[in-house]
């Protein structure tokens, strides 16, 4: 029998009902969503719906349920989520969303495909993050939450946010005018390199490395950092290390469960990690693309691999 899988992305799911749907991650979260979507259309032991905000128009409207400022709270409605076998959260680390919404549905025990609470906060939260990666003697940025010794090319972010949000460069210590004491905002060096993701996925004994991503990254005029472009399932010179970082990263962060994005920087001698998002990121739009594989026949775990596309390469433009 079709297992009954509930899908709720925040940006397109009704996580921002009560405000103006002008979010800058509107477009990555309506790619993942449709994908999912049609994933879900294309594998007969998953039967999907989703929460869909009654501003947008999304595809496969059958199977959405709609959420609108005098119902959102059907999001929470533990009736309704218990009638699904799991439910898959799609939501931003800022302000714990993601994390809160993980709590409450294991603190009902509402059955869920992603990572445990814990590990959601481990990596969610910037200085814990960096802190666990010092114990564990995995590679990262150093990170500072207000005095550091850095002097130029600092770079400062929400300690809790998602992706390349309100992620700004500062040429010298003397530029930054915001006091970031108190303001949940953490200070890391500037690192020149290739900027990498992988898509991976977590079971609780192994993972499987789906892919490796380019991403383009960019600094405008007010010197804010922004994602451009992916390029998903690139070839790399260092695959043994890549894995054997990972490996590290499965055994030092327990309850990291389903598809992780792992974002990395390379440079001559180094492998930083940047950020471990414990949920799914733009990059697994391409997934199906370059190795046929559909993310929700991992859930399922029905042949997951039987439709490996090797070398296709699948640019995501953002």
């Amino acid at each position: 029998m079709a297992k009954k899988v509930l899908l709720y992305e925040y940006v397109t799911g009704g996580g921002l009902i009560n405000e103006a749907l002008k979010s800058n991650l509107y477009k990555e979260a309506k790619l993942m969503i449709t994908t999912l979507i049609k994933d879900s259309e294309n594998n007969e032991n998953i039967n999907s719906s989703f929460f869909c905000d009654n501003r947008l128009s999304i595809s496969s409207v059958s199977n959405s349920i709609k959420i609108n400022k005098k119902n959102y709270k059907k999001i929470y409605n533990k009736k309704i989520l218990d009638k699904f076998d799991y439910i898959i959260p799609i939501l931003p680390e800022s302000n714990n969303n993601l994390y809160n919404y993980v709590k409450f549905l294991n603190d009902n025990n509402i059955k869920n495909l992603i990572s445990s609470p814990r590990a959601i906060m481990n990596t969610s939260d910037k200085w814990l993050f960096y802190k666990k990666c010092l114990n564990s003697q995995i590679k990262t940025i150093p990170t500072y939450l207000d005095k550091c010794d850095l002097r130029s090319n600092i770079v400062i972010k929400d300690r809790y946010g998602e992706g390349c949000s309100s992620i700004k460069l500062y040429k010298t210590k003397r530029s930054i005018i915001e006091n970031i004491e108190n303001q949940n905002k953490i200070m890391q060096p500037y690192i020149e390199g290739i900027d990498l993701s992988l898509s991976v996925f977590f079971d609780r004994e192994k993972f499987h490395i789906l892919s490796v991503n380019k991403q383009n990254l960019s600094i405008n005029k007010d010197n804010l950092i922004k994602l451009k472009s992916i390029l998903v399932n690139i070839t790399v010179s260092f695959e043994e290390k890549i894995y054997a970082l990972v490996n590290k990263i499965h055994k030092s962060f327990f309850g990291l469960y389903g598809y992780i994005g792992i974002d990395i920087i390379v440079d001559d001698k180094n492998i930083f990690v940047v950020e471990i998002n414990p949920r799914l990121t733009t990059s697994f739009v391409g997934i199906k693309y370059t190795k046929g594989i559909n993310l929700l026949d991992l859930i399922s775990k029905k042949n997951p691999y039987k439709n490996i596309i090797s070398g296709k390469k699948y640019l995501i433009n953002l």
